[in-house]
């Protein structure tokens, strides 16, 4: 019921929810203690329930006035909820606060889980639209971004003070996180007082050499490193591998008939020939020595990897000249002038060893003891093969 004109009041508001945020159902009861208050002007007042579903506000008799009897009174307040368990406790309305939330004055119920909630004040916005913001959009202290130009960039205004947006808006960056260019650090320093080229800025910045600092402790001794690539070979040295080789077990029965160009081979069975180690690119340098006769045509000749006849030294090529190399022909009527023999070795000269090989070989139709080779304990047959190196750079 209202209350007669005159009185101190006091109103009283509050929102009650059940934790999954559905409204409680059900009132509240405001009573007087004791129940009959007296107004010296306004004789006997009697205030009967007052009930309220989900949201309540009610204005209240305050407790402090001054024109009513008893003094010193409180209200006694009931919860009384169809869906929850209430509360009862006691309630102080003097009149120095108009206005009264029950969050804030209500005693908490943690085992019913129900709460009060406490409505704040509106706070400011960020705001935002196509265009310059109206004077009828927001309130003072809002924000207001125009997306006209969104996603390339966006104007922001604010905020809004005395009712009014300000005139020009600030730049700000779009959709992709850029902004406008700031300014370069000499262009700060100019600003704040500096007064030259930026030539003459920078070498503001560089302050005077410090003094040598102290030597510091030896560190501990690092890991090996990796093995460096093989250097060239040096010039000038006088370093040669050599190999020889002696033989001196053939019985002298002559050579056998070779149609096509083969190694010779003693009685024995045993090779004319050398090996030395090699890597591609050396040249080996030949010297022999031995006895012959007959009519077979002989030659100098570097073996393949496989043990074939690869090059031959008459040639120089893998093709054999007719009548052999010119300084083993076989004939008295001519002069002979003899040397040395070079070869140059190349990957498919070098055998799985590391071995490149020079043997004596033949060709010629007869089987007899007329045409031989002496590797015999008096006659022997000799070579020495020397490994030079590559050619110099």
């Amino acid at each position: 019921m209202a209350l007669p004109p005159g009185l101190s009041t006091v109103t009283v508001t509050g929102t009650y929810l059940h934790p999954g945020g559905a409204p409680l159902k059900g009132s509240l009861v405001f009573r007087p203690e004791p129940a009959i208050l007296t107004s010296a002007s306004l004789g006997t007042i009697v205030l009967g329930t007052l009930d309220s579903n989900g949201a309540v506000t009610a204005t209240l008799l305050a407790t402090d006035d001054s024109d009513v009897t008893p003094t010193g009174w409180t209200y006694r307040v009931t919860e009384r909820w169809d869906d929850a368990s209430g509360r009862t406790y006691a309630l102080s309305l003097p009149a120095a606060a108009p206005t009264v939330d029950l969050a804030d004055v209500a005693p908490t119920a943690p085992s019913s889980g129900e709460y009060v909630v406490v409505t704040g004040p509106r706070g400011n916005a960020v705001l935002s639209g196509v265009g310059t913001p109206s004077s009828s959009l927001g309130t003072n202290g809002d924000y207001y971004v125009d997306t006209a130009a969104y996603p390339v960039s966006a104007t922001m205004y604010g905020p809004k003070a005395s009712g009014a947006w300000p005139l020009n808006g600030i730049p700000i960056g779009g959709g992709d996180g850029s902004g406008p260019p700031g300014k370069s650090a000499y262009e700060l320093a100019v600003l704040n007082g500096f007064s030259g080229t930026i030539t003459e800025w920078l070498a503001s910045l560089v302050g005077p050499v410090g003094a040598t600092g102290a030597t510091g402790a030896t560190g501990p001794q690092g890991p090996k490193g990796d093995t460096g690539a093989t250097g060239p070979a040096g010039g000038g040295g006088s370093s040669i591998r050599t190999a020889t080789v002696r033989v001196t077990n053939d019985n002298l029965s002559g050579l056998p008939a070779a149609g096509s160009w083969a190694i010779v081979q003693t009685s024995a069975g045993t090779k004319l020939q050398a090996s030395i180690a090699a890597t591609s690119g050396d040249r080996i340098r030949l010297s022999g020595a031995s006895m012959r006769v007959g009519s077979h045509f002989l030659d100098w000749a570097m073996l393949s990897d496989t043990g074939a006849i690869a090059v031959y030294a008459g040639s120089g090529s893998s093709s054999p000249l007719t009548q052999g190399h010119p300084a083993m022909y076989p004939s008295l009527s001519f002069s002979y002038v003899t040397g040395d023999e070079m070869f140059t070795v190349s990957a498919g000269h070098i055998d799985g060893s590391g071995l490149v090989t020079i043997a004596l070989v033949h060709q010629g139709s007869s089987s007899d003891s007329s045409s031989k080779v002496y590797a015999y304990p008096d006659y022997p047959w000799r070579v020495r093969l020397e490994n030079i190196g590559p050619e110099p750079a």
